[in-house]
């Protein structure tokens, strides 16, 4: 099954041709049009990355709640060119997870390659079994 992506972008032209693009990648994309559809959209479903817009404070209010609300969420966040500097210095998403827009479409989708691949490793890397000399604890089976 591909993976689920989330989009919130206040450019409706650019969230949908950025969905047509990664659903012609074989994503599985859902929009959404509000922070309240897309806090919503995320109690309900499980995706695997959300990609959303920082250019208020509002924007920054729904990163911190995806942050504190679901931890293991990869997020892509894609900043404005006309976003204020401070608003950007308030991030506390990892450096590697903001894109500074005007960029092409294939640099977003390579960050959402990487994103992806490194959630999916740490998946993996918290199921291996933990060694304390010859202990071996299996954590997906707990024995």
């Amino acid at each position: 099954m591909p993976p689920k992506i989330l989009i919130f972008h206040h450019d409706r032209v650019y969230e949908a041709l950025l969905a047509d693009f990664l659903v012609f990648c074989n994503y599985m994309v859902c929009p959404v049009y509000s922070h309240s559809d897309a806090i919503e959209q995320t109690q309900t479903t499980d995706f695997d990355l959300v990609v959303l817009d920082l250019g208020n404070e509002s924007d920054l209010a729904l990163i911190e709640h995806f942050q504190k609300a679901k931890p293991d969420l990869a997020l892509l966040v894609l900043v404005a060119p006309d976003t204020p500097e401070d608003l950007i210095k308030s991030l506390t998403v990892k450096k590697e997870s903001v894109l500074q827009l005007p960029v092409p479409l294939v640099d977003i989708l390579t960050l959402v390659r990487t994103l992806l691949e490194k959630q999916e490793t740490q998946k993996l890397n918290a199921r291996a079994p933990i060694k304390l000399g010859d202990l071996v604890i299996d954590t997906v089976t707990n024995t």
